[in-house]
């Protein structure tokens, strides 16, 4: 079988992308083509060109002519259906096409339509914003969803908030859950040795949504009551000039280490027995998953769904401040056993297991109870 994958963006690190990279190593029935709009290479590329995929870029407008600026927004999405359309016919036929992008999904799989493609999926993997679209945009969308709604006869999400963001109702898309590849965070690959100190983490890209200038606040709060701490960043992104500069006026240097989002992430969870992960909003994500079934305890914000709770995680609300986060993140570090690892359960783990959920996705790829997706 063959299927198009429409990444968001790149193939950078990110929930997205390790998803197609897991579906690549444990679907071997399928061969996955995939489709990014940026230029810039990104880091699961290579792994990706190793799994014998090819990877297409449909590329948009980057300069600095306003007007031009303003109307790429309309373009870009005609760009991508008639783009995708040529990919699909020159490169296929493709069995399915499972596009990732969130509202361009419509673009993509009404090109999938046109080109005969069988199975046309859109997924969401995105919880609704916390800001306020004007009337505008709030029409643009209702359009977008329209026709995702029309041409796409699989409707899936990672969690239920992101199902009713994109298709309005959780009954429209069958929820399943990101999964996590179990082999390679393997908490019996890694002995647990204290190293005497609170050892937290945080993996996300750069950017407001992961809220990483109030985590540096929460940190800055956590070292007056725990000063033998110490905070690694793992990710990149348009907001790592501001990281630096809070780690700087927050005086962090040398309690606060950043490191690059190609590092060995299950290492470093084996090396963290917490996580603090402030997110503004989320669909499901990946690394609260990755980071639980480590054994690493997590404090999440409470715009993030409970179904990525496998047991270890600690909701707490964003109305709250720095200092408050950082108390409740002290008193249960109070009680943490240093000893050794904490312990997922076994019927929660399967919940998240790549190998189980991809096997959902064949079945979907070879067409199967597609026509339960198919009403509007």
């Amino acid at each position: 079988m063959k299927v198009l994958q429409i990444a968001f963006d790149t193939m950078h690190i990110g929930g997205v992308q390790k998803d197609i990279i897991d579906m690549a190593e444990n679907i071997p029935e399928c061969h996955f083509d995939v489709v990014v709009i940026k230029k810039e290479i990104g880091h699961l590329e290579k792994r990706f060109i190793e799994l014998g995929g090819t990877i297409f870029r449909i590329t948009e407008y980057e300069g600095n002519n306003p007007i031009r600026k303003m109307l790429e927004y309309f373009i870009k999405k005609f760009r991508l259906f008639i783009k995708t359309y040529q990919i699909l016919k020159k490169y296929g036929p493709y069995d399915a096409i499972h596009s990732h992008n969130q509202f361009r999904s419509g673009f993509t799989n009404a090109a999938a339509f046109f080109a005969g493609v069988k199975v046309r999926i859109a997924h969401s993997h995105n919880d609704q914003p916390p800001q306020k679209n004007n009337a505008f945009k709030k029409l643009l969308f209702h359009f977008y969803r329209i026709l995702i709604l029309v041409f796409s006869n699989v409707r899936m999400a990672c969690s239920e908030g992101a199902a009713k963001y994109l298709f309005y109702q959780s009954e429209r898309a069958e929820i399943i859950l990101n999964g996590t590849d179990m082999k390679k965070f393997n908490i019996e690959k890694y002995p647990y040795h204290s190293n005497g100190k609170s050892n937290y983490i945080h993996i996300g890209r750069f950017t407001g949504q992961k809220n990483q200038l109030f985590l540096l606040d929460v940190f800055s709060a956590i070292l007056k009551v725990q000063p033998n701490s110490q905070l690694k960043m793992v990710g990149f992104g348009s907001d790592e000039k501001k990281i630096r500069d809070r780690i700087n006026d927050n005086q962090l240097t040398g309690k606060v280490e950043i490191l690059p989002p190609d590092s060995d992430v299950p290492a470093l969870l084996s090396e963290s027995e917490f996580m603090i992960f402030p997110s503004v909003y989320e669909g499901f994500p990946n690394v609260q998953i990755e980071a639980q079934v480590m054994g690493v305890e997590c404090f999440v914000s409470d715009t993030v769904t409970k179904e990525s709770d496998l047991g270890l995680s600690t909701y707490i609300s964003l109305h709250k401040s720095p200092e408050e986060w950082a108390f409740i993140i002290t008193e249960k570090v109070k009680n943490h056993d240093f000893t050794e690892r904490l312990k997922v359960d076994i019927h929660q783990k399967s919940r998240v297991d790549a190998s189980i959920i991809c096997r959902r996705y064949l079945a979907v790829y070879q067409g199967k109870n597609c026509e339960k997706h198919a009403e509007v």
